[in-house]
C-alpha cells in the first residue's frame, strides 16, 4: 500500500513537471511521461483479474469519448491543415495519459490512497508556497519558467494548483457537514485557500471564495438565523480586511471583460469566427500542432504577433483543439457528479469550479487529465459503494 502511494505521488509530481521546480527542470520529461503512459497502456492490458471497466460509467465514458475525439480531430488537422496523422500523434502524446483511468481500474486503486496522494501533494504545495511567498528573493531558485511563459514571471506560481482542489473541497464537505475534521485538515484548509490567495489567480480565487461562500449557506447543517449571522459577519469580514486586497483584481477584471482589445476576449472572438479552416474545425476540432509543421508554427505565430494562446482559454481552448466530442466527454461527467448525486457535495464543488474557473481547465497539459480522471474515478467509486449498501439493505429489509 506504501510502495502505491509512493508511485501516485510520482505520478502527480511527473504530471507536473515537479511543480516546475527549478531543480528538477533538467528531467526529460518528454521520455518519461511517454513512458509512464505507456506503462499504464501496458499493465492495463496484461492485468486481467482486476475490475471490470463496466462499473466506473463516467471514468471509462471520459477517456473512451475524448480519445474518440482526439482521433476525429486528427482527421481536421489532416484536411485543413496538411498535418500528417503520426506527427499530429507524435504532437499530442500528451492524450496517453488517459490510460491513468485505465490504471487506476485495473490495480484495483483504493480511493483512499489515491486521496492521500492528492493530499500530501497538496502540503508539499502549500508549504512551498508560503516559503517563496515570506521569501520572495527565493522565487527564482525554486520555479523553472518556459520561455512561451517568461512575460508573466512576476504572476507565476507553481504548477498543480488544480490538485490542491481535491483536498480542499473534501475538507470544506467535512466542516460544512459537521463531520470530524482534525486540526491538521484545518491547518491544510486555511494553508491552501493562503496559497491560493497567494497566486493571485483569478480564476482560481474569485472561484474559491465564491463556492466556500455559497456552499456553507446551502449545505451547512445550522439553522438559518446561525446562518444569517455567520454569513453576515463573514462577508463584514471580507469587506474590512480582504476586499482591499483584491480589489484591485476585481477592476482588473472587469476591465478586461468589456475591452474587447483584451488578449483572451481577441482570442474567442479569432477563434470562433477566424481560425478554422472548415466546418470540420468548427466541429471536431483542429487537434494539437506541431512546431515542425505549418500548423503548429502558424499557432505560434499567433503568439508572437496577437498575443493570442490557446491556452489562455481553458476549456474553450479544448474545443478549439478536441472539437464539440472533446467538450461532451468533459461535460457529460460533469453533469451526472452535479445533478445525479445528492450525498457528495465535494464532487459538486469540484465539477462547478471546472465550469467556473473554467479557464484554469485546458485538457492539454498532463495534469489536467490526471486532475479530472482522479475525481471522476473517486465519483464512481463511491456511487458503487453506495449501490452495493443499497442493494444490500433491500435484500435484507425483503
Amino acid at each position: 500500500m506504501k510502495l502505491k502511494l509512493y508511485f501516485l505521488i510520482l505520478v502527480l509530481m511527473l504530471s507536473t513537471k515537479f511543480m516546475n521546480i527549478h531543480f528538477f527542470s533538467v528531467l526529460p520529461y518528454d521520455f518519461i511521461n511517454l513512458f509512464i503512459s505507456l506503462f499504464f497502456i501496458g499493465y492495463s492490458f496484461f492485468n486481467i483479474n482486476s475490475w471490470s471497466l463496466k462499473n466506473f460509467k463516467n471514468t471509462t465514458f471520459f477517456i473512451k469519448t475524448f480519445f474518440i475525439a482526439y482521433l476525429l480531430s486528427s482527421i481536421t488537422a489532416y484536411v485543413d491543415w496538411g498535418q500528417g496523422f503520426i506527427t499530429t500523434f507524435i504532437a499530442s502524446r500528451f492524450v496517453l495519459w488517459l490510460s491513468f483511468g485505465l490504471y487506476l481500474i485495473k490495480s484495483k486503486t483504493d480511493p483512499k490512497v489515491l486521496y492521500d496522494a492528492f493530499y500530501k501533494f497538496t502540503w508539499i504545495y502549500v508549504i512551498l508556497s508560503v516559503f517563496i511567498n515570506v521569501f520572495p528573493d527565493t522565487k527564482h531558485l525554486f520555479l523553472y519558467y518556459d520561455v512561451e511563459f517568461a512575460y508573466r514571471l512576476e504572476g507565476a506560481f507553481f504548477a498543480g494548483i488544480q490538485f490542491v482542489l481535491i483536498p480542499l473541497y473534501v475538507i470544506i464537505e467535512r466542516f460544512i457537514g459537521k463531520q470530524f475534521v482534525s486540526k491538521k485538515d484545518y491547518l491544510l484548509l486555511i494553508l491552501s485557500i493562503v496559497t491560493i490567495f497567494f497566486t493571485e489567480n483569478r480564476a482560481t480565487l474569485f472561484t474559491v471564495l465564491f463556492l466556500i461562500f455559497i456552499s456553507y449557506i446551502l449545505y451547512s447543517k445550522i439553522n438559518i438565523f446561525k446562518k444569517t449571522l455567520i454569513t453576515g459577519s463573514i462577508t463584514l469580514l471580507f469587506v474590512v480586511f480582504i476586499f482591499e486586497e483584491i480589489n484591485p483584481l476585481i477592476e482588473e477584471t472587469i476591465i478586461q471583460l468589456n475591452d474587447f482589445d483584451y488578449p483572451r476576449i481577441r482570442a474567442v472572438l479569432y477563434f470562433i469566427n477566424d481560425f478554422s479552416n472548415s466546418n470540420l474545425g468548427y466541429l471536431l476540432g483542429n487537434s494539437f500542432g506541431s512546431k515542425k509543421e505549418y500548423y503548429g508554427q502558424f499557432l505560434d505565430s499567433l503568439k508572437t504577433e496577437k498575443g493570442i494562446y490557446v491556452s489562455d482559454l481553458g476549456l474553450f481552448g479544448t474545443w478549439v483543439y478536441f472539437g464539440v466530442l472533446g467538450l461532451i466527454a468533459i461535460l457529460f461527467p460533469v453533469y451526472n457528479m452535479i445533478f445525479r448525486n445528492k450525498d457528495f457535495k465535494a464532487f459538486k464543488l469540484l465539477s462547478l469550479n471546472m465550469i467556473v474557473g473554467f479557464t484554469m481547465f485546458l485538457f492539454l497539459p498532463e495534469y489536467t487529465f490526471v486532475f479530472f480522471i482522479s475525481i471522476l474515478y473517486l465519483f464512481d467509486y463511491k456511487n458503487i459503494v453506495l449501490n452495493k449498501t443499497v442493494k444490500s439493505i433491500n435484500s435484507v429489509l425483503k
